[in-house]
C-alpha cells in the first residue's frame, strides 16, 4: 500500500466516524433534553438549543428539523417567545427538514397563529400543508386543526376537514363531534357516523348517532339517519350497557320530535323499541 493510499484511507475513516461521532452527539443532547422537559423546561431548551446549532454547524437538515421542532414547542406558550416560535417553524416548514416535518412545521404554524388569534395568517399555513406528506400517524390531527381555523368563516369547508380526520382516525371523538355539529344536513352526518360504524366503534357510533339526532330529529331530512338508525340500534340493544341510556333516548327524542317527521324515526324506533307509547 502506497503512502497516499494509506492517507486516503484514513481520510476515508476520519469522515465515517466524524459522522458517527455527530449522530451521537446530537442524539445525546436531544435524549437529555427530552429527559429535562419535565422538571426543568430551560434546561431541555438549552439542550435543543446546542442540538440545533450542531446541526447547522454539520449541515444536517432533518436533524436541524427536529431540535428546531422542540424548541418551538417549548417556547410557543410564552408570549415574548412566539415570534421565535413562528420563525422556527417556519424555517421547518419551508425546506430546511424533510417533507414530514414541513408537513409538521406548517401545521404547528398554522396552530400557532390560531392561538394568536390570526386567523388569515392560520388559514395560509394550513393552505400550504402537503397532507399526502404528513406523518401518517398524526396527520388526523393537521386536519382536525384546519378544520379549527377554518370554522369561525368557512363552516362548509371546515366541515369537510372535520370529516377528512375522522376518515383517518374513526376513534377520534373530538373531531366526530365537529364533523356531526356542522353536517349541512343529515346524509353528511350520517356519511360520517358510518366511518366510526365501520371501524367498529361501538361507543362513538352511538355518540355521533345521538348528535345527528339531536341536530337533524325534527326535520324531514332524518329519513337519511334511517338506515344508520337500525344499523346502530339493533347493535346497541346487544349491549346492555347502553340498553337503559338509549332507551331514555330514543324516548326522549321521540316525544321531541314533530308529528309530520315521527313516521321516520318510528321506524328505527321500533326496532329497538317496540311501538311508542
Amino acid at each position: 500500500m502506497t503512502l497516499r493510499h494509506y492517507l486516503l484511507g484514513l481520510m476515508a475513516l476520519g469522515v465515517a466516524f466524524g459522522a458517527e461521532d455527530f449522530a451521537d452527539r446530537f442524539q445525546r443532547l436531544m435524549d437529555e433534553g427530552q429527559a429535562a422537559e419535565s422538571s426543568d423546561p430551560q434546561a431541555a431548551l438549552a439542550k435543543y438549543r446546542q442540538a440545533r446549532e450542531l446541526a447547522i454547524a454539520e449541515h444536517q437538515a432533518e436533524a436541524r428539523g427536529n431540535a428546531a421542532l422542540n424548541i418551538g414547542r417549548i417556547i410557543q406558550n410564552e408570549t415574548a417567545s412566539q415570534p421565535e416560535a413562528l420563525a422556527l417553524y417556519r424555517e421547518v416548514a419551508e425546506g430546511r427538514a424533510t417533507v414530514e416535518q414541513a408537513a409538521k412545521g406548517w401545521n404547528n404554524l398554522g396552530v400557532l397563529y390560531f392561538h394568536m388569534k390570526l386567523i388569515p395568517e392560520a388559514l395560509q399555513a394550513f393552505e400550504r400543508l402537503n397532507f399526502k406528506e404528513a406523518d401518517a400517524s398524526v396527520s388526523y390531527l393537521f386536519h382536525y386543526n384546519y378544520g379549527a381555523a377554518l370554522e369561525s368563516g368557512q363552516q362548509p369547508e371546515a366541515f369537510q376537514q372535520y370529516a377528512n380526520a375522522v376518515s383517518l382516525a374513526p376513534d377520534y371523538a373530538p373531531a366526530m363531534r365537529k364533523a356531526v355539529e356542522l353536517a349541512p344536513d343529515a346524509s353528511r352526518a350520517a356519511s360520517v357516523c358510518q366511518v366510526v360504524v365501520k371501524a367498529g366503534e361501538a361507543a362513538g357510533a352511538n355518540d355521533c348517532l345521538r348528535l345527528a339526532l339531536k341536530g337533524f330529529a325534527a326535520n324531514t331530512s332524518a329519513r337519511d339517519l334511517l338506515p344508520l338508525e337500525i344499523e346502530l340500534l339493533t347493535a346497541a340493544g346487544r349491549d346492555q350497557a347502553l340498553e337503559k341510556e338509549t332507551t331514555q333516548f330514543l324516548n326522549d327524542t321521540f316525544q321531541r320530535t314533530p308529528a309530520d317527521a315521527r313516521a321516520v324515526l318510528e321506524q328505527a324506533r321500533g326496532v329497538f323499541l317496540g311501538p311508542a307509547p
